[in-house]
């Protein structure tokens, strides 16, 4: 017996917000992906290339209300990360503006079925020894999955 799933609202939500930071960010910076699975020679040829890379996680379902008939009501989470090597970045922006770009400029944006995205906790991810600087932002929404 085959089974035909639906088309999923988180690679929807994902590829939404990959969408939104690609227009967010500048020309040269490379906006990469989770959903391709192990992106880390990607991420290092990013750096190595212009000194700035963002990667957009997959959504993350942190709770769950089954309470309503017919519907999940979820509170999803997707993490967007910047990682930059100040020392070769060739963008003109550096990891501060991308991160005040980005905060500015998803936070309440709506998306195609007009979720609405907040912005969530932000770290400084950055190793303690070493030329990287990371940070990692996230953005949170309600998701209804209909059952």
């Amino acid at each position: 017996m085959s089974i035909t799933l639906p088309a999923s609202q988180l690679r929807q939500l994902q590829t939404e917000v990959e969408t939104r930071v690609q227009g967010l960010v500048p020309d040269g910076v490379k906006v990469l992906s989770r959903s391709r699975g192990n992106i880390a020679n990607d991420v290092t040829n990013a750096l190595t290339k212009m000194g700035i890379a963002v990667v957009v996680f997959p959504p993350a379902i942190r709770k769950v209300n089954a309470s309503i008939a017919r519907s999940v009501v979820a509170d999803v989470e997707i993490t967007v990360r910047i990682s930059e090597t100040p020392l070769t970045n060739k963008t003109g922006a550096d990891i501060y503006q991308l991160l005040e770009a980005l905060i500015k400029g998803m936070h309440q944006t709506r998306l195609s079925d007009e979720v609405p995205l907040y912005v969530g906790e932000g770290s400084d991810d950055s190793p303690a020894e070493g030329a990287a600087t990371i940070f990692s932002q996230t953005f949170t929404c309600k998701l209804t999955l209909n059952k």
